[in-house]
């Protein structure tokens, strides 16, 4: 996989969602129509470019507060909000354009759970 150049721009990320198993646990392949909606409704996915306003507000917050604020980074494996997002292809590739606060969760980087929808 060929990742694009370049940087979002504004308090976007770049994201590539992971795709899902096309055949289910008991053998039963999916079909085509469904797979794709599937795939749609995806909730993670890697961070590959962050704009340069990616989260400032919660940089303010914790620098206010004194309060942690988890913020991802470049690389990151991360929930995403189900209904969100910009659809892009980019060199035959599927790549999504998300707020930075459609991010919902930071996954640990060993933990390779496997999310179903």
């Amino acid at each position: 996989m060929k990742y694009p150049k370049g940087k979002a721009t504004g308090e976007y990320l770049l994201v590539q969602k992971e795709t899902l198993e096309r055949k289910t646990k008991g053998g039963i392949y999916i079909p085509e129509k469904e797979g794709r909606r599937r795939d749609l409704a995806a909730e993670v996915g890697t961070i590959l470019s962050l704009g340069p306003l990616a989260f400032q507000d919660e940089k303010a917050f914790e620098k206010e507060f004194g309060v942690e604020v988890p913020i991802p980074k470049v690389g990151d494996r991360v929930g995403i909000a189900r209904h969100g997002g910009l659809r892009t292809i980019i060199n035959g590739e599927e790549f999504w354009l998300y707020r930075h606060t459609d991010i919902t969760f930071i996954f640990d980087k060993d933990d390779q759970t496997q999310v179903e929808v």
